[in-house]
């Protein structure tokens, strides 16, 4: 079991086959400034020496949306999953309209993400998922190159729905 997450809202999740703990998240100065505090960790599907360009990262803010979102009726999730993609969307232009769905016991607003371009990576392809906890929140970001899209889609899928909060 893996445990991440900010201090107020930490996540434990099995380690899916085929994927081994992330060593640290990369991150820019200006995500720190923002995520720096949610504890990022993860696993990825990478083998000895490579970057883990074919990943799965979650972080946790307790804060979240700052309302249960289990709560709200279907036509209110659907307007905030509405403004959630197209924050999303300002970072990567090809994520899709977010999708609210039952993942696991609880509730996520799902985002495709059929183009990542990052700064000195390849074009990859990935899913984001905003997991709700009560009123907070857990992030769980996947990305991956074609040739490990399988494995990286089924361990993004598991974690998401599978992790505990202790």
């Amino acid at each position: 079991m893996a445990e991440v997450g900010h201090a107020d809202l930490r996540v434990q999740f099995a380690i899916p086959e085929g994927t081994r703990l992330l060593q640290g998240v990369a991150m820019t100065s200006e995500d720190m400034a923002v995520f720096g505090n949610q504890g990022a960790g993860g696993v990825g599907a990478f083998e000895d020496g490579e970057a883990a360009l074919n990943s799965v990262v979650v972080f946790s803010d307790p804060a979240g949306l700052g309302v249960d979102f289990g709560a709200l009726e279907a036509d209110k999730q659907a307007v905030l999953a509405g403004r959630y993609s197209a924050v999303l969307r300002e970072a990567i232009a090809s994520a899709t309209e977010g999708v609210v769905e039952p993942l696991g016991d609880r509730l996520a607003i799902r985002v495709d993400l059929p183009v990542v371009e990052l700064p000195n990576r390849p074009t990859r392809a990935g899913r984001h998922f905003l997991v709700f906890v009560g009123t907070g929140t857990v992030s769980v970001d996947c990305i991956w190159e074609p040739e490990k899209a399988a494995l990286v889609e089924a361990a993004c899928a598991t974690v998401a729905a599978n992790f505990a909060t202790p």
